[in-house]
């Protein structure tokens, strides 16, 4: 399909959006003193897979480019059509810090029962929440990749277990 600049833009936005509000939804995730709380299990996996999908290429053919919806939200805010004396940049600053807070380095402590272990393990938060996100999505049987992926992490850390 052929769209304009402006309407991959909105096309793109209405993505955003629609992503969010089922990250922030308050049938799934409660905000309490800047603390989220889910009411159950499932919502918080619910909510796991949800950001993963915001964290993961959307589909090209619709979207202009295979990029995420984060990284969508910063080129557009980088070039915005809708911008009005600046009304963009609280936008821009806040996609801005969430990739900030996204890409650092982070320790996560985990448990490994078969060798009865405490270990940790230092990686991008954005890995983690992915981690995180696809055990939530898939049985055991799927998650072949995100098994080598852990394996690959807790060889490069395995002196801190």
């Amino acid at each position: 399909m052929n769209f304009t600049k402006t309407e991959l833009e909105v096309i793109n936005l209405k993505a955003i959006v629609d992503t969010i509000d089922l990250i922030i939804n308050p049938e799934v995730v409660q905000v309490n003193n800047r603390q989220a709380y889910f009411k159950t299990e499932t919502h918080q996996k619910f909510f796991n897979i949800i950001l993963l999908d915001f964290l993961s290429p959307l589909d090209g053919n619709l979207s202009g480019q295979k990029m995420s919806c984060l990284e969508h939200l910063i080129n557009i805010c980088k070039n915005p059509n809708f911008n009005n004396q600046n009304s963009i940049c609280l936008l821009k600053s806040t996609s801005t810090k969430f990739k900030s807070w996204l890409d650092k380095e982070i320790k996560v402590d985990f448990w490994i029962p078969s060798i009865g272990k405490q270990c940790k393990v230092k990686l991008q938060r954005k890995e983690f929440i992915k981690i995180c996100g696809n055990i939530s999505k898939h049985n055991f049987a799927r998650l072949t990749r995100e098994g080598k992926n852990l394996q690959s992490i807790i060889k490069e850390e395995w002196t801190s277990c």
